[in-house]
């Protein structure tokens, strides 16, 4: 019973999971979990140099991994 619980859990919060565009992400505010998902995005090469320097202005922290990421 608690496996079956389990798999349900684990379907319902895969299917909940949200993908974020590059839309989607300069309406949402400046915050590290926005710097996050723009870091996702850059680091699986998912967006283009220009559409990556347009997202430069909405970066919250401009430090550490999404720094190097923006700088290749």
């Amino acid at each position: 019973m608690i496996k079956k619980i389990l798999v349900f859990l684990f379907i319902f919060s895969s299917l909940n999971a949200t993908q974020y565009s590059i839309e989607k992400l300069k309406k949402e505010e400046n915050s590290l979990a926005k710097d996050y998902y723009i870091y996702r995005l850059l680091e699986k090469n998912k967006i283009s140099k220009k559409d990556a320097q347009d997202l430069n202005s909405h970066i919250f922290r401009y430090i550490g991994k999404i720094k190097s990421e923006l700088e290749k």
